[in-house]
């Protein structure tokens, strides 16, 4: 593998390096005064040595198995995400509100004469529901006082015969 296949690798190896000549740097100073300029050439020069893959890590690209993917590691958004994300939002929030202009512009008309269609024949279709529905209920109710007074005159006539 290159090492840009190892871009993860490359950072670990890299932060581990770092992290040794700082405390290389350290132990070798008796007095703890850290020759800053040297450390900074130093980080420079590991930094120069992996110049694209660290800057396309730091991105939020990552190489993996030989192909360059977003890295989405956790969740979070990488610098090119967010990027990507604001740029396209321009992009495509200013083709929307053109295409829309348009569509309105060119199909107004008949969409509003559809639009009024179909708001006329769902109107319609809910009066002859609300319609439906009532003649039932009132059916319903005449048929279940009808049936009532049917009951009760047949109770009645079995009480006469019960005790005739």
């Amino acid at each position: 593998m290159s090492e840009i296949t190892k871009s993860s690798d490359n950072y670990q190896l890299l932060r581990q390096r770092l992290t040794r000549r700082v405390l290389e740097a350290i132990e070798q100073d008796a007095t703890n005064y850290l020759d800053v300029d040297k450390m900074g050439r130093e980080i420079i020069k590991e930094l120069d040595a992996r110049k694209h893959a660290t800057i396309w890590k730091l991105l939020g690209l990552d190489n993996r198995w030989g192909q360059w993917d977003i890295d989405h590691c956790n969740g979070r958004n990488s610098p090119i995400t967010q990027y990507l994300s604001t740029e396209l939002e321009l992009v495509v929030g200013e083709w929307v509100r053109e295409a829309v202009a348009e569509v309105v512009k060119s199909d107004g008309p008949q969409m509003i004469k559809k639009i009024r269609a179909g708001i006329q024949r769902e109107l319609k279709d809910r009066y002859t529901r609300a319609i439906r529905d009532q003649v039932i209920e009132q059916t319903n109710r005449i048929v279940e006082a009808e049936a009532k007074e049917i009951a009760r005159s047949m109770v009645e006539d079995v009480l006469r015969d019960c005790t005739n």
